[in-house]
């Protein structure tokens, strides 16, 4: 008597079948997990750029409010690196701003005007110090040595940089009286090749679309403070 076995198994096909929906499977979640981190560190990097925003507003806010002087400003137009370098300042009682628009802070850069003529890296976008001896005259200070003053701080963070910074006194304004002033701040995150910019060269936004869009954002704020102090 012959006895036939019998010997189950996985076939070519099927193990090819296998194969494709395993690796299809792995790649949708490498996909997933690929956005879900993307949306994180865009999470991370938005709300960075809105607290500092927010603070800077809020700083601003109360130093208007609370500074009986009169506000004093200050410019140095130049070139660094072959390109436009403008620095401003304003003093409000012994607390001098000085800040440029559209450097962006890089804090261990090496050569200040090829590294500004080449990708905005500045080594201080926004510095905050105090210096009564100044304030008469309210002179920037230079930006791109490594401690501008020794009684100073920045203000933004690594990579940042300003859209925009306007304070100045609204229309009804006149020395001696109590008046509303208007602050408005933009803070820009991220490199220059994720950043529109106009046909100025001035930054406009970040590019929707660009690759690495996530670490690229964007913070605006507007406001009005009533400044409750007269000048002395």
């Amino acid at each position: 008597m012959r006895l036939h076995r019998t010997q189950d198994g996985f076939t070519i096909i099927e193990l090819m079948i296998a194969t494709v929906v395993f690796s299809l499977t792995l790649l949708v979640i490498a996909a997933v997990s690929s956005q879900i981190g993307r949306m994180y560190y865009k999470g991370v990097v938005t709300a960075n750029t809105q607290d500092t925003t927010r603070n800077l507003t809020d700083e601003l806010s109360r130093t208007i409010q609370f500074t009986a002087s009169v506000p004093v400003e200050g410019i140095s137009v130049s070139t660094l690196g072959g390109k436009p370098y403008v620095r401003k300042s304003q003093c409000f009682g012994s607390i001098r701003y000085t800040w440029v628009v559209n450097g962006q802070v890089n804090s261990s850069i090496t050569n200040a005007g090829q590294d500004y003529a080449a990708t905005h890296h500045i080594r201080h976008a926004l510095w905050r110090d105090t210096d009564n001896a100044s304030i008469a005259s309210c002179p920037p200070v230079d930006l791109t040595v490594d401690k501008p003053t020794a009684n100073g701080k920045d203000v933004l963070g690594e990579d940042m940089r300003l859209k925009s910074l306007t304070v100045e006194p609204g229309s009804s304004c006149s020395p001696g009286n109590s008046c509303t002033w208007i602050i408005d701040v933009g803070i820009l995150y991220g490199d220059d090749d994720l950043i529109e910019f106009n046909s100025s060269g001035d930054p406009t936004g970040c590019k929707s679309l660009a690759t690495g869009s996530q670490w690229c954002a964007l913070a605006e704020l507007h406001t009005n403070v009533f400044r409750r102090l007269g000048v002395q």
